[in-house]
């Protein structure tokens, strides 16, 4: 994927994508450094990256909270509760 870094450069990098159905998704690598947030538009999905998908979720984005959620998709006899924030959107339909 590509990444945006701290010094606003792109970078291609190896993570973990997890999708909630097909309206929103997270990823996250493997060491917790790089994460994010995404949602579809009508051609493709836009992803926001680290602090700028907090600041789009209107809630701090925690890339343990994403961690730990990969570990409970590799191993789920170890799951539990994880709270991920989420953005729905309020446009009407019609």
């Amino acid at each position: 994927m590509e990444v945006s870094t701290k010094d606003a450069e792109i970078k291609n990098m190896r993570v973990t994508q997890i999708y909630l159905g097909v309206s929103q998704g997270w990823y996250v690598s493997d060491d917790g450094q790089y994460f994010g947030y995404g949602r579809p538009d009508l051609k493709s999905w836009t992803w926001w990256h680290n602090e700028s998908a907090s600041k789009e979720l209107g809630k701090k984005l925690n890339p343990q909270d994403l961690l730990e959620l990969v570990n409970v998709i590799n191993n789920p006899t170890t799951a539990s509760f994880i709270r991920l924030p989420i953005k729905i959107n309020n446009k009407e339909l019609g």
